[in-house]
C-alpha cells in the first residue's frame, strides 16, 4: 500500500507543454508571458494593478519597502503565522509587534490590535491564513481612524472571498504566494497587488532596485530596492496552472466536505472550520487535538504523512520579548494539517478518515 503524503499537487503536460514554449521562443527572464500572468491575475481578482515577484516573503518585503517601513517603525503581525511574515518589516529594521489570534480560529484579533497600536504603527498585517478571511471591515475603520498602512498577507489565500470580494484586495497591498503547497504553483513565486497607482509605481522601481529608466534608457536612482525580477517560463506555469484553477477549487471543497461529514465520528479532534459557504477557500485541513503527537506517529505508521502548524511567533528571540499570545500557544500546541491538496485522490482521504476512526485516544 502507498504511503500518503500531507499535500498533494501536479503539473500536467499542457503547463509543460506552455513551459517548453517560453524556454524555446527565448522567454527566460521577465518578458511577455509575465505581463500576461499578471494581467489574467488582475482580471481575476478584479484589481489595476498585479506585479509578479520571486516567492510570496519576496511579496511581503517589497510592501513593506513601499510602504516605507524602516528603523523606529512597528508593524504588528499575527502572532501565530509563518514567520516570513514578521520577517518582511524586521528586516528592514522595524519592530515587529505580535497580537494575538481569535479563540477558536488563528486568524488575527483586531481587539487585540486595536489595543497595541501606538504613535509608530506603521503598518498592520492581517493574514488570511488557510482561506480564512480577518475581520477587514473592522481593521479599515482602525486604520482610517490611526492612519497605518494595511498589507494583507494572502499568501494562503488566492481565490478566497468575503463578501464577494477577493481577499487581499481589501488593504492598500495585497501579497500572494504561488508556493508548491498553494492552489495554483509555480514551484516559487509570488505577487502584490494594489488599486493604488502611486503605489503601484514606486513597486515598479523597487522591482529594479529602485531605479527608473526615460524613453532614452537614461538611468536614475530613486530609492533603495532589490531584484523582485520573475521569470517568463515560471508564469507560463502560472497561466498553465490557473487555467485549472476552478477545478482545483472545487476538488479541496470535496476534500474540506469529505473529512467535515466524518469528524462527528472523531470526538477526539477538533475541526478548525473554513467558512466555505461564506466565500472562503479551504486550502489545507485543520484539526486540533491534545493528543496530536501519538495521533501524528499513529499515522505516520500507518502510512499517512501530516505536518504539524507552526510554532508561535512568540518563540522567535529575535522579534523581542512579547506578550499576551494565549491563543497562538493553544493553536500551535494543538494543531495538525491532514492529508489534503488540489490533487489528492478522494480516495486517499477515505483511507485517512478510516485510519482515524481506528485510533484509540485512550491508549497508554
Amino acid at each position: 500500500m502507498e504511503n500518503i503524503s500531507w499535500w498533494r499537487t501536479e503539473v500536467g503536460e499542457p503547463e509543460i507543454d506552455r513551459m517548453v514554449s517560453a524556454i524555446r521562443n527565448e522567454h527566460l527572464s521577465q518578458g511577455p508571458v509575465v505581463a500576461e500572468l499578471e494581467q489574467q491575475l488582475a482580471q481575476v481578482l478584479g484589481v489595476p494593478h498585479v506585479m509578479m515577484t520571486p516567492s510570496g516573503s519576496a511579496s511581503l518585503l517589497m510592501a513593506m519597502l513601499v510602504a516605507g517601513v524602516g528603523p523606529g517603525d512597528e508593524v504588528i503581525v499575527p502572532a501565530y503565522t509563518w514567520i516570513a511574515t514578521a520577517h518582511a518589516s524586521r528586516l528592514l529594521g522595524a519592530k515587529v509587534v505580535l497580537a494575538d489570534i481569535e479563540a477558536g480560529r488563528p486568524i488575527l484579533d483586531i481587539a487585540d490590535v486595536e489595543r497595541r497600536l501606538t504613535s509608530r504603527t506603521k503598518a498592520v498585517v492581517p493574514v488570511h491564513l488557510n482561506g480564512r478571511a480577518a475581520n477587514m471591515p473592522a481593521l479599515k475603520k482602525l486604520a482610517d481612524k490611526h492612519g497605518f498602512m494595511i498589507v494583507e498577507d494572502s499568501c494562503q489565500s488566492l481565490f478566497s472571498k468575503l463578501g464577494g470580494k477577493p481577499l487581499g484586495t481589501f488593504g492598500d497591498i495585497g501579497c500572494f504566494s504561488l508556493g508548491v503547497t498553494k492552489l495554483i504553483t509555480t514551484g516559487q513565486g509570488g505577487f502584490v497587488v494594489t488599486s493604488d497607482p502611486k503605489l503601484y509605481e514606486k513597486m515598479r522601481a523597487i522591482k529594479t532596485h529602485g531605479v527608473t529608466t526615460d524613453d532614452r534608457g537614461l538611468e536614475t536612482y530613486v530609492f533603495p530596492g532589490f531584484n523582485f525580477k520573475y521569470t517568463d517560463f515560471q508564469a507560463a506555469l502560472g497561466i498553465g496552472q490557473l487555467a485549472h484553477a476552478e477545478k482545483r477549487i472545487a476538488h479541496v471543497k470535496k476534500i474540506d466536505q469529505r473529512y467535515r461529514e466524518a469528524f462527528p465520528t472523531l470526538p477526539y479532534l477538533h475541526h478548525v472550520a473554513v467558512d466555505v459557504a461564506g466565500g472562503e477557500v479551504p486550502l489545507w485541513v485543520e484539526v486540533e487535538t491534545a493528543e496530536r503527537e501519538r495521533l501524528k506517529d499513529y499515522l505516520d505508521a500507518n502510512g499517512i504523512q501530516t505536518n504539524r502548524v507552526h510554532l508561535s511567533l512568540d518563540h522567535a528571540p529575535h522579534l523581542g520579548p512579547q506578550d499576551g499570545c494565549g491563543n497562538a500557544h493553544a493553536f500551535a500546541k494543538r494543531g495538525l494539517i491532514l492529508p489534503c491538496g488540489p490533487t489528492q485522490p478522494l480516495e486517499n482521504v477515505d483511507r485517512v478518515i478510516d485510519t482515524l476512526r481506528r485510533f484509540n485516544p485512550e491508549a497508554a
